[in-house]
C-alpha cells in the first residue's frame, strides 16, 4: 500500500474458511492509513484457515491460508502463535498502535497478565504531562508523520513562476495536463532516487493530493499523458469522491512519479511543498489571482538540477499560457 502502510486493521473477510477461491477474487478487506481496500486471493484453493480477524497486524504478517484442499498446512508458522509477543486485546494492540504504546514493556493490570484497553491508555496518560487535550496520531496522521519526516531528510531546492492563465476554467485538470505533458517530455522530473543509481520512470503516473477528514491521501492518475481533458477530469473526479468515502483501491493509491499539491481551491496564493520520497519532484499550485497563477517547484537535488528542473517549469508555464 506505499511506504509507510506498515500496519493494517482485518476488517472483514468476505469468504468463508472451507469455501474454495479464485486468484484475483476478493477475499478480506484490510484497512491502513490510506483507505480501506480489498485484498484479493494469490491463487485458486481453498481459504484453509483465518489467523487474523478484527485486530491490526503489522505489514507482512500472514493473516490467513489458501492452499489446496488436501494440502498439509499443519507445519506453518502462524502469526498469533509463532510470532506473538505480548498478550493483549485486540483493542488494546489498536490503541497501542495509535498512541505509540510498546506493549512489550507494559505488565498487564488485567487477570492472567493479559493487556486491556486500560493499561495502554493508562501507560499513555503516564508519559505525558497533561496541559491541554490530547489528540492521538490516528494512523494516517502517524504515517504522514514519517513520510515528511523522511521527506525532510532529503536535499530539496524549490523554483517559483507564474502562468499567465486569464480566465481559463478547470484549472486543477489543466494543471495536470501541462504537468503530464511536460513530464513526457522531460523524463529527469519523473524519476526517483535509488541508492546508487537514479531510476527514469517510463510512465508519467500523477499524485493528486486530496485532503480528507482523517488526513491527506495521494491517489493517482495513471499514465495521465495519455489521456484526454474530459478523461482526466473524470478520472480525478472518481479518484476525488473515493478518496473522500474511503473506497480507493490499492492501485489508485501506488504508483505516483511526480505529485501535484494544489490549494488554490482553499485561497491560498503562493506556497512551497514538500517532496514525496522516492519521487524527485512536487508541484504547489496556488490560487490565480487576476489572470495569474503562482506554482512553485520543488526537487531533490539529489536526482535533478536547477536547469533541467526550471525548463521543466518553463515547459508547465509555456502550455499553461497556451490554455487560455
Amino acid at each position: 500500500m506505499g511506504l509507510t502502510a506498515e500496519d493494517g486493521e482485518i476488517v472483514r473477510w468476505l469468504v468463508q474458511v472451507g469455501e474454495p477461491v479464485r486468484a484475483g477474487q476478493p477475499l478480506v478487506e484490510v484497512e491502513t492509513y490510506k483507505a480501506t481496500v480489498e485484498v484479493e486471493a494469490p491463487a485458486d484453493g481453498v481459504l484453509r484457515r483465518v489467523l487474523a480477524a478484527g485486530t491490526t497486524v503489522p505489514g507482512g504478517a500472514p493473516i490467513g491460508i489458501v492452499a489446496g484442499q488436501d494440502e498439509d498446512i499443519g507445519g506453518l508458522a502462524l502469526w498469533g502463535e509463532a510470532t506473538e509477543r505480548v498478550v493483549a486485546s485486540p483493542a488494546a494492540r489498536k490503541r497501542a498502535l495509535e498512541l505509540g504504546v510498546d506493549l512489550a514493556a507494559l505488565a498487564g493490570a488485567s487477570p492472567g497478565g493479559r493487556i486491556g484497553l486500560e493499561d495502554v491508555e493508562r501507560a499513555a496518560d503516564a508519559t505525558v504531562p497533561a496541559t491541554g487535550r490530547r489528540v492521538p496520531l490516528n494512523s494516517m496522521r502517524r504515517a504522514i508523520a514519517e513520510l515528511m519526516t523522511l521527506s525532510a531528510s532529503v536535499p530539496q531546492f524549490t523554483l517559483e513562476a507564474t502562468a499567465e492563465v486569464g480566465s481559463a476554467e478547470s484549472l486543477s485538470d489543466l494543471v495536470v495536463v501541462a504537468c503530464a505533458r511536460a513530464l513526457r517530455e522531460h523524463p529527469g522530473l519523473r524519476a526517483s532516487f535509488d541508492g546508487d543509481a537514479i531510476v527514469e520512470h517510463e510512465d508519467v503516473n500523477v499524485g493528486i493530493a486530496v485532503s480528507v477528514e482523517r488526513g491527506l491521501l495521494v491517489p493517482v492518475l495513471r499514465q495521465a499523458d495519455r489521456l484526454s481533458l474530459p478523461e482526466l477530469r473524470a478520472e480525478r473526479e472518481r479518484l476525488t469522491a473515493a478518496a473522500h468515502a474511503g473506497r480507493l483501491s490499492a492501485a489508485d493509491l501506488t504508483g505516483a512519479t511526480f505529485t501535484i499539491s494544489n490549494l488554490g481551491p482553499l485561497g491560498v496564493e503562493r506556497f512551497r511543498a514538500l517532496v514525496v520520497p522516492p519521487q524527485a519532484a512536487i508541484l504547489a499550485v496556488g490560487a490565480a489571482v487576476n489572470g495569474r497563477l503562482a506554482l512553485s517547484l520543488s526537487c531533490d537535488h539529489r536526482v535533478v538540477d536547477g536547469a533541467p528542473a526550471a525548463r521543466f517549469l518553463h515547459r508547465v508555464v509555456e502550455l499553461l499560457g497556451r490554455s487560455e
